[in-house]
């Protein structure tokens, strides 16, 4: 197998056959998106809260450097053994697996947005600062909701290009 030395990190990847280790690394392809943002919110909350105490984060920095690196790395070895990808059989399942990819990226965008727009007012209000006025915040809505809607738009071209059609059109 083609890169073997990072797969060998998955507990019991060595011990099992073929049928076994495609379900792990499925398990695992599925897991790791949410292991990487969870970490990844965790780290930039310790940044805000070192920031508000006047310290430098670098416990945080050092572990979102490792964070990103680990990650690189498990998604190349994932991509390699093509396990992030979705083969359909039929029309139906395409439209279903691609209706799945663009309401899950409506919904990151949307989320997106609305985190944008609280932390407008909870970082000032946590560092002890004046609100944004209304003013303000007329012009940063049209740019988080651009930004969101760039984010949610790049999320759905890389899930639409991870379903591969099986069947002849």
């Amino acid at each position: 197998m083609i890169n073997e030395k990072t797969l060998r990190l998955i507990p019991n990847y060595r011990f099992t056959d073929e049928y076994e280790r495609q379900v792990l690394l499925n398990l695992y392809a599925k897991l790791y998106v949410w292991i990487f943002w969870g970490t990844l919110m965790i780290s930039a909350l310790d940044c805000f809260i070192s920031m508000y105490f006047q310290q430098i984060p670098f416990v945080s920095i050092i572990a979102l450097i490792g964070l990103m690196v680990a990650s690189i790395i498990l998604t190349c070895a994932l991509h390699n053994k093509k396990v992030d990808l979705f083969d359909v059989d039929s029309k139906d399942e395409y439209k279903k697996y691609i209706k799945k990819a663009r309401n899950g990226s409506i919904l990151f965008a949307f989320v997106m947005f609305i985190i944008f727009n609280i932390n407008n007012y909870i970082i000032p209000f946590v560092t002890h600062q004046e609100l944004p006025k209304i003013t303000a915040l007329s012009s940063q809505i049209p740019t988080t909701a651009t930004i969101a809607m760039i984010t949610g738009l790049i999320i759905y071209m890389i899930a639409k290009s991870k379903i591969i059609r099986t069947y002849k059109k």
